[in-house]
């Protein structure tokens, strides 16, 4: 079973491995879905946030140990903070931010669909719409979840 998590890599401005000529290109191939199915790991998304030298990866692995693996080279440009995360909808139908127990089954941590019909599944694993809410009784629920 994969696990999602959120890494995030950051580096000081004059240690930037982008401005390297080496460093840069080989960063770039790495992060490759076909590097890194080498390493269990699979990539759902990958951002750099402008100006901050800091890089967001979405990615799924058997374990964190693997995608610390997946991540090693980061490691030498700066630092590296691995953490546990769900999907939107998850955090919805669990009723908040904090993780569900790991002995809990995954049908008991709750789908959002479930618990707010507004919630409509587009297809894509992490991406949800909500329609206008018609059901006022749902729509509160929704306005007191708090993370």
């Amino acid at each position: 079973m994969m696990t999602l998590f959120v890494a995030i890599h950051q580096h000081a401005p004059d240690h930037c491995p982008a401005r390297d000529p080496a460093m840069g290109p080989a960063l770039l191939s790495h992060l490759s879905p076909a590097t890194a199915g080498q390493y269990g790991v699979s990539l759902r998304a990958e951002a750099v946030a402008d100006d901050k030298h800091t890089l967001y990866l979405i990615a799924e692995a058997g374990d964190e140990e693997l995608l610390r693996r997946y991540l090693a080279p980061f490691a030498q440009a700066g630092s590296v903070e691995v953490l546990p995360g769900s999907p939107c909808e998850a955090v919805i139908g669990r009723g908040g931010c904090a993780q569900a127990p790991a002995d809990q089954p995954q049908t008991q941590r709750g789908h959002a669909a479930e618990h707010h019909p507004a919630a409509k599944s587009t297809g894509q694993r992490n991406f949800r719409t909500y329609p206008a809410l018609k059901d006022e009784a749902c729509a509160r629920q929704l306005r007191s979840s708090r993370c």
